[in-house]
């Protein structure tokens, strides 16, 4: 009768432990600069069986693998049985984001009452995010945002400081004179942007520059 000494078959296989010991350390290290970071390491199949590498394994980035979220590591033997793997994990980065407190309507002006900041994993927003030190008090919210929900660019627009139909001042400067007249917008628009307006004195239409709610400037 033969006898398989287990401890010895065990011994000659590589663990699962320094694998994932390999991609962490080589991951921590790839990350040492990225604030507020984490990794996990996706389990091994239990019927991996590598022969016990008999030098340092060398984890590496195989062509084309992402520096976060989702991601794949090479981890390689170079001993004298050499073999190598490719590992899955996931790099998570965490930064402070605008988040919506409550459930936000379309077209609200957003004020910071209505808003926080939370750390969030940012590889796990794939429509985006707005970081915390952006400035958005003020702004105009474009659609219905639920309530917990990670603001986007997309989401916000510029207050819009004139509107269609609306009654406006048209200030004309030239020379450092100033002459104001009465118009009336053709376009909404918000600070900074150019429209069209017509002057209801001359009935001629214009364009100028929104410079404050019911303000236009017209630079001649």
């Amino acid at each position: 009768m033969t006898f398989i000494n287990m401890n010895t078959a065990h011994a000659n296989i590589q663990s699962h432990e320094s694998l994932q010991k390999a991609v962490i350390d080589f991951l921590e290290m790839e990350t040492q600069n990225s604030q507020d970071s984490e990794i996990s390491v996706r389990d091994f199949d239990k019927r991996l069986r590598l022969h016990q590498c008999s030098s340092p394994l060398k984890a590496f980035w195989p062509m084309g693998s992402k520096r976060f979220g989702n991601t794949t590591v090479g981890v390689r033997c170079s001993g004298d049985k050499p073999w190598k793997i490719f590992v899955g994990a996931h790099i998570h980065i965490y930064k402070s984001v605008w988040v919506s407190n409550t459930g936000l309507n379309r077209n609200q002006v957003l004020d910071l009452a209505s808003v926080s900041k939370e750390k969030r994993d940012i590889t796990r927003l794939t429509r985006g995010y707005l970081l915390s030190d952006t400035p958005i008090n003020g702004m105009q919210i474009k659609r219905n945002i639920p309530a917990n929900h990670v603001l986007t660019n997309t989401m916000l627009d510029s207050q819009k400081l004139v509107k269609r139909g609306d009654r406006i001042t048209i200030i004309s400067k030239a020379g450092g004179i100033e002459v104001r007249a009465t118009g009336v917008a053709l376009n909404d628009g918000s600070k900074g942007e150019r429209i069209k307006v017509i002057n209801t004195s001359s009935k001629r239409e214009i364009e100028a520059y929104v410079s404050g709610r019911h303000l236009v400037l017209v630079t001649l």
